[in-house]
């Protein structure tokens, strides 16, 4: 089942890079840069690096490599995939108003900060854990919910848009809401590393296979989540006091002569 569903993924991912050359080959906007390509690239096939075997083979098998791919696909993917589109490619879906109400909303700080912050936290309390990895239905039920709210929540700190919607921070209030999203994420970091006893039924055999304990395969998903949230946070942190920064400086000088 997993080799089918790597396949089709592999075939999807082709055919989402193949439409997004394509549009952006009949572009000759400047926005459209090679970097930016590069963003998008990277980060579709960074979702299907993490979500295709052999990766997806050992998620089900150590619980470290699991987080891992978690915390790929919910807060690095998004990432590229946004620097990587623009203004003008997103203007098919701006003359929906329905779509555009709807983007307003799960766009806006004070919502999807908790909403998906908290949403990512309960998929991780033990019985809800268990239940949703005993079926495949389920897994993929919670990304199709946790994926798109993850776009939503990096919205406001690399939206491509410009002028079609109200969410796009400033850059220095951007820093503030990065450093929001860290707050809300560690309390599940903190439950899953310093707790003393095995959380996921799921995961209770299986890193015995590779001669892991497994306290310190749980331990080492919840660290592995961490430092790569941290890393992440700091990026664009120090991506959004750049920004600042370039915009102090291509201000006009006030003349109070």
């Amino acid at each position: 089942m997993t080799y089918l569903w790597s396949a089709v993924l592999f075939i999807f991912t082709f055919f989402i890079v193949v439409q997004y050359l394509q549009l952006t080959g009949k572009k000759s906007n400047e926005d459209i840069t090679k970097w930016r390509k590069a963003a998008f690239i990277s980060g579709a096939f960074l979702f299907l690096i993490a979500q295709a075997n052999p990766v997806l083979e050992w998620a089900n098998s150590l619980f470290f490599v699991y987080m891992m791919q978690q915390t790929v696909t919910y807060f690095i993917v998004p990432i590229l995939i946004l620097l990587g589109l623009t203004d003008s490619l997103l203007k098919p879906i701006y003359s929906h108003k329905k779509v555009t109400s709807i983007l307003k909303i799960f766009t806006k700080p004070f919502v999807i900060l908790p909403l998906f912050n908290i949403l990512f936290s309960i998929y991780y309390v033990p019985f809800l854990f268990d239940m949703i990895m005993s079926s495949p239905i389920s897994r993929a039920v919670s990304m199709i919910i946790l994926l798109p709210l993850s776009f939503c929540m990096w919205w406001p700190v690399v939206s491509p848009a410009k002028n079609n919607t109200n969410t796009t921070l400033q850059p220095m209030l951007k820093i503030i809401y990065i450093v929001g999203m860290g707050a809300f994420m560690t309390p599940l970091g903190a439950f899953i590393i310093f707790s003393n006893k095995v959380l996921y039924t799921t995961y209770q055999s299986l890193p015995q296979l590779y001669n892991i304990s497994l306290i310190n395969d749980q331990q080492a998903g919840g660290v592995a989540m961490k430092i790569i949230q941290i890393i992440v946070y700091s990026i664009m942190i120090a991506y959004s006091f750049s920004e600042a920064v370039r915009l102090d400086r291509d201000q006009p000088e006030m003349n109070y002569e």
